[in-house]
């Protein structure tokens, strides 16, 4: 007697009909490669290690397969079929840590566009500063100029007014010296020396 008809032997034993519906519960009642259910196929209760070679029959060892997957399926077909979900599930890992990837990325052109936010904005409020700063600075300048010619006018005026002052003071003592010569004969010459001396004197105390 061959394994496979040891194994088919097996399967006929007095707990496998118990064990087949437990698997089939367990698994939907709906084939593991196809995903199809007892409404649409025959199921199957198969070695997921074959008795062949040292399978059990193990809950862990069983699977519900329809009749098209579990006779079409040799001894290396499940590790094909695992090795297909490994790549799958290799793939969706691929994918994940991708996605995670460009999930950092975004948060970090975000994080990015936001301290670039915050540097134009306060670049902006220095820019505001900097104009208010330079518009005080221009009306200060106005406000001394405006100082400056008032005080240029009022010395420009004093100026006037001491040279308006010192011409009235000039005529005064040429009245006075006029005055003074008048009377005086022409052969009286020490008057006219003591007329001039004090005259001289006045016009150095007047004039400086």
């Amino acid at each position: 007697m061959s394994k496979r008809e040891r194994g088919h032997k097996q399967r006929q034993t007095k707990g496998w009909k118990k064990l087949r519906v437990l698997v089939l519960d367990r698994d939907g009642h709906k084939c593991r490669y196809c995903g199809r259910s007892s409404k649409d196929v025959v199921l199957h209760v198969d070695h997921i290690i074959p008795v062949a070679s040292g399978g059990t029959n193990d809950l862990d060892n069983l699977q519900t397969l329809c009749a098209d997957c579990n006779l079409g399926k040799s001894d290396a077909l499940l590790n094909e079929a695992q090795e297909k979900k490994r790549e799958k599930i290799a793939a969706l890992e691929s994918r994940r840590k991708e996605a995670e990837r460009e999930r950092l990325a975004l948060a970090e052109a975000t994080q990015k566009a936001a301290e670039w936010r915050r540097k134009d904005e306060e670049r902006r409020q220095l820019d505001a500063l900097r104009a208010l700063a330079e518009r005080e600075r221009q009306r200060q300048a106005y406000e001394r100029r405006q100082k400056e010619d008032e005080e240029r006018k009022r010395l420009e005026q004093q100026r006037q007014e001491a040279e308006a002052e010192r011409k009235r003071q000039q005529e005064e003592y040429l009245k006075w010296v006029s005055c003074l010569f008048s009377p005086v004969k022409k052969d009286n010459r020490f008057m006219i020396f003591l007329l001039w001396g004090g005259a001289h004197f006045l016009r150095r105390v007047i004039w400086g």
